[in-house]
């Protein structure tokens, strides 16, 4: 998940350092999405994999969609389970707009910005045709680097695979969408390859109070993080 991105590139750091006593790495994803920013930064990480040249392989048992399928695009090899879900490819933002509810409780909802589009849609604005237009390019852009990091790794036809539809890793075989490579659930996977070589796991230790307080905190800080991602320019998810 994106809350965990920190603990990852860490993780990433000790395979690229000991890369040398390592044929490659596997990582376990599981995530629906979320912020724009905090999954190009999971994208990014796992780049550095291909960037040194570390064959990576990403496995999927319940869900990589949407900024979950960005981070695993650098792999080398996508092995998802049968039902997994995967694709989503696009971009989504909900602005729920409260002008009309404040007005009739005698409140003004005011904006003040310099520079013509630092604010388009808001929560509270009379938003424009053309400030709503801007909104919606913005989205598009995101979109069309979301499509170009998919079919830099991915041999996929865009006009398919990148409709914000998604799919059971099944369904996309059957159809061809090229978005998996094979049918597995991570475990199976994994004991395959221990059939012929020594699996390493990396792990971070903690005790258990420090993990749930940790975690908690993390949490609360995604949230925060996300909701001003969401202002910003959206969500893939």
């Amino acid at each position: 998940m994106a809350s965990d991105r920190q603990t990852l590139a860490r993780q990433i750091d000790e395979v690229v350092i000991n890369k040398s006593r390592f044929a490659g790495a596997v990582v376990v994803v599981s995530s629906p999405g979320g912020g724009v920013a905090q999954y190009g930064q999971l994208y990014a990480e796992m780049e550095r994999f291909r960037k040194e040249k570390i064959h990576l392989q990403v496995c999927v048992d319940t869900v990589a969609a949407s900024g979950g399928y960005l981070m695993s695009l650098p792999a080398n090899k996508i092995i998802a389970a049968p039902f997994a879900m995967v694709g989503s490819i696009g971009v989504v933002a909900q602005v729920p707009n409260y002008r009309k509810l404040l007005e009739r409780i005698g409140v003004e909802g005011r904006i003040f910005t310099a520079g013509k589009y630092k604010r388009t849609v808001t929560t509270t604005g009379d938003d424009s045709p053309e400030a709503i237009e801007h909104f919606k390019a913005d989205l598009e852009a995101i979109h069309r680097q979301f499509t170009a990091a998919v079919t830099k790794y991915r041999k996929v036809d865009p006009d398919r695979a990148c409709t914000g539809a998604h799919w059971t890793a099944a369904q996309s075989v059957e159809q061809q969408l090229n978005l998996v490579d094979e049918l597995a659930t991570s475990s199976e996977y994994l004991f395959k390859l221990n059939q012929d070589r020594d699996l390493v796991f990396i792990g971070s230790a903690s005790n258990l109070f420090a993990r749930r307080v940790g975690g908690f905190l993390a949490d609360m800080c995604e949230r925060v993080i996300s909701r001003i991602s969401h202002r910003l320019g959206g969500d893939l998810q």
